[in-house]
């Protein structure tokens, strides 16, 4: 007959390891939400610029200068421009401390020439 403390034990282990993964993938999910709620905010600012300059912004700057939007990412939130003309504009957001894949997500906006990006102002982490 088996030993019960022995299956006990294995119960408790699981039990352990599963509450840590779970709790860890909580805490991904939360980090991709501040990244998205940055990447948000990105989307209003490069709609306001381009209203009134005729085109999307550059850069991405703690305050607004000429160029560049002035954006206040989320806590740990690195944002990136990834290209901006008077059509459209493209970016990616990441987090530090985001441990499982997806690491980054990005967000555009504007007239893309790419067909099958239909959701522009709509950040996504893919």
């Amino acid at each position: 007959m088996r030993d019960p403390w022995a299956l006990l034990a294995l119960v408790i282990l699981l039990a352990l390891a599963a509450f840590f993964l779970f709790r860890r993938i909580g805490t991904d999910t939360r980090l991709r939400a501040t990244v998205l709620h940055s990447l948000a905010i990105l989307a209003d600012s490069q709609a306001a610029y381009h209203r009134r300059h005729g085109v999307y912004a550059a850069r991405i700057a703690d305050a607004p200068a000429e160029g560049a939007v002035g954006v206040h990412p989320d806590a740990g939130v690195v944002l990136t421009m990834v290209l901006a003309d008077s059509l459209w504009w493209s970016a990616r957001g990441s987090h530090h401390a985001i441990a499982w894949a997806p690491r980054a997500c990005s967000a555009y906006g504007g007239a893309p020439r790419d067909p099958a990006l239909r959701h522009p102002n709509h950040p996504t982490c893919p």
